[in-house]
């Protein structure tokens, strides 16, 4: 579970990083949550398949894979399954969100210790979710 506190709680954070460490460790850290949601963004765009919503900006990247042939009108709901289906059996955390009538996976890259294998193990795992999935749903159509 996670715990978060008052926003002037999580001011006190920033208060004792910035007297212990000063600005700079603050720096590397903003900088390498943006470099970790350019490189997720990368591997989505290196994936046959698969979608950005946008190219990052920051930490946070929405993608999800392409809609199969003939499930256009559908592929939202799928989109919500899979999510589930990872949050229930992955290795990380992903929410979703919706624009321009569309159902977007949304990562967002707060973990320093994050490596590009995390992401590409996550975007595995759910390939074979989609897989699963997809083959499910043929079996009971």
């Amino acid at each position: 579970r996670t715990f978060e506190c008052t926003k002037r709680m999580l001011s006190t954070r920033l208060a004792a990083i910035k007297a212990e460490h000063g600005w700079d460790l603050w720096t590397e850290l903003v900088n390498r949550m943006w470099a970790q949601g350019a490189a997720l963004a990368a591997l989505v765009e290196e994936r046959t398949g698969w979608e950005l919503a946008m190219k990052p900006e920051a930490n946070i990247v929405c993608f999800r894979p392409l809609p199969q042939k003939g499930m256009a009108a559908s592929w939202n709901r799928v989109i919500k399954e899979l999510r589930q289906r990872h949050l229930n059996q992955g290795s990380g955390y992903v929410v979703q969100t919706e624009f321009d009538g569309k159902v977007w996976l949304r990562c967002t890259l707060m973990n320093p210790l994050t490596e590009s294998c995390d992401m590409e193990t996550m975007l595995n795992e759910m390939e074979a979710m989609l897989t699963d999935l997809m083959d499910s749903s043929r079996h009971h159509a």
